[in-house]
């Protein structure tokens, strides 16, 4: 007798398919997990969109130029946020890099300040965002879209859905930040330094409509305001006084909204201290204020008053 050892083909495709399916087995059990692909395929997405956004992120200066209007100093900061995106099979969160920004005028304070942009940008340039505020819609305050790359900056600003003009930058820096908990304070900072030269009291006569020019006297004054943040915001008061009246007579406490850019100031009765005049129940005052000199229109509740230029 003896052992044949002569060549089965059936018999070696069996041993070798058999032989792959355990390397096979072997491999997935020790290296692998379900889901593995699923989050190697989100780290690839989310580092081609890092990639990405990093050719526009980051802290751009210049200047918005308005029509009719003086050129502003302004800054656009742009930034990065990881959103949750749904989750992955295992149930992990998956995130998604998705693009920020913050833009500020340097010697204005505006009701833009505070906004946050959220948007897009693409591999062609193309830089659109949008202000988060109140979901969107009608309460859409600051918008922009344009040109942004290499280190420069060319989009066009729209503010409460009418074009306040073209900011041109260049990339100062290529860092960026989610503004932090000293954002408060770098605009309490920069609100004082565009306010408090204008306090002081000034005094002019009334060029009345009526007749009887009359001698007045408007103060404005910075006062302090509780936050939520901790960090207490000025803001501007005047009060508002004839001078040929006595003493708590034709007194009035007035709000008071200025524009850096335009030089414009509005004062309005705040409601916590009442005329003392019979039948003059409202007072408004809107005019200029420019280097030093308040130049405005004196109005109560159905005419106009009277015109002043006043002085410290």
């Amino acid at each position: 007798m003896y052992l044949s050892l002569k060549y089965n083909p059936a018999r070696w495709l069996f041993t070798m398919a058999l032989a792959i399916s355990t390397m096979a087995t072997s491999a997935c059990s020790s290296g692998s997990a379900p889901g593995d692909e699923t989050r190697a395929q989100q780290a690839r997405d989310a580092k081609a969109l890092e990639d990405l956004y990093s050719s526009v992120q980051g802290t751009w200066d210049g200047e918005l130029v308005s029509q009719g209007l003086r050129p502003l100093a302004a800054r656009l900061s742009v930034y990065i946020v990881y959103l949750q995106d749904g989750a992955n099979p295992d149930g992990s969160t998956r995130l998604r890099p998705t693009l920020r920004a913050r833009f500020l005028p340097q010697d204005v304070v505006t009701e833009t300040d505070q906004l946050t942009l959220a948007g897009d940008y693409d591999r062609t340039g193309r830089l659109v965002m949008t202000s988060l505020a109140n979901g969107g819609g009608s309460d859409v305050m600051l918008s922009l879209r344009g040109q942004a790359g290499g280190e420069q900056m060319q989009v066009e600003l729209a503010r409460k859905g009418g074009v306040w003009g073209v900011f041109r930058a260049r990339r100062t820096s290529i860092d960026s930040m989610a503004p932090g908990a000293g954002a408060q304070q770098e605009l309490r900072e920069r609100w004082l330094r565009i306010h408090r030269p204008m306090e002081g009291a000034y005094v002019g006569t009334v060029r009345a409509t009526a007749g009887n020019d009359y001698p007045v006297e408007i103060s404005l004054v910075i006062v302090e305001r509780p936050s939520s943040t901790g960090v207490s915001m000025p803001e501007l008061q005047a009060q508002y006084r004839r001078l040929d009246f006595p003493s708590g007579i034709g007194e009035y406490s007035l709000k008071v909204d200025y524009n850096a850019q335009t030089g414009e100031i509005a004062m309005r009765d705040s409601g916590s201290a009442p005329s003392t005049i019979p039948g003059a129940n409202v007072l408004s005052i809107t005019g200029t204020w420019l280097q030093g000199v308040l130049r405005a229109e004196i109005r109560n509740k159905s005419s106009v008053l009277g015109f002043v230029e006043a002085k410290r």
